[in-house]
């Protein structure tokens, strides 16, 4: 049943997406892409042991980031 003083919206008018909303999940995905590359190439430069500490240091920020209980600890 159809009320008379609120008619259905035509189609027209209902909001559609925008058709670029696939940009930003493209745009994440090409920097991520980047940064990857970027991360690469900054560390092409450093000696093996340069480049062992600063994954080493990665690795510990996010491990501490996700279990800052765990902070200075054998687990890793």
């Amino acid at each position: 049943m159809v009320n008379e003083q609120n008619p259905p919206r035509p189609s027209s008018v209902v909001t559609q997406p925008a058709p670029f909303t696939f940009v930003p999940a493209e745009w994440k995905a090409w920097k991520t892409r980047w940064d990857q590359f970027y991360r690469l190439t900054a560390m092409k430069d450093l000696t093996a042991e340069q480049q062992q500490k600063k994954v080493y240091a990665t690795v510990m920020a996010k491990f501490e980031a996700l279990y800052p209980d765990k902070k200075n600890t054998a687990y890793v």
